[in-house]
């Protein structure tokens, strides 16, 4: 018994370790295929996530601020993948929420939209919002 529960722990630990490996590595892929408008995620291991995604709008953006291009690539690492799936699977935050943020999309929810709302529920990871 205890040796089953051990291992059960192992593998649960393993496994989010797993996980986070692989969200990193889609975000450095979505910085690869950002410029292709192209993003990457992953909602389980077996299942990745792709999206065509214009992010034009978002990066002019963000180049008008200091170190424009910096910001976004520091924020398209952490966030893309997670934002990949709420696209591809028409996850959208409460409408609320969404209305303080700043978009350029009238349909959905744009990359900006998306890092502002993460930013403000996480309180920040060193990413300002847009």
């Amino acid at each position: 018994m205890v040796f089953s529960v051990n291992a059960l722990c192992w593998f649960r630990r393993f496994s989010k370790r797993k996980m986070r490996e692989l969200v990193r590595r889609a975000g450095e892929a979505s910085l690869l295929l950002a410029p292709h408008s192209a993003l990457t995620g992953c909602e389980t291991r077996n299942r990745p996530c792709f999206v065509y995604v214009l992010l034009g709008d978002c990066r002019r953006a963000l180049l008008g601020a200091p170190e424009g291009e910096a910001l976004f690539q520091e924020a398209l690492l952490p966030f893309s993948p997670s934002y990949t799936c709420c696209l591809a699977h028409a996850h959208r935050p409460h409408c609320e929420d969404a209305a303080g943020a700043p978009g350029h999309v009238e349909l959905g929810l744009c990359f900006c939209q998306f890092v502002s709302l993460q930013l403000n529920r996480l309180g920040g990871l060193g990413v300002k919002p847009v």
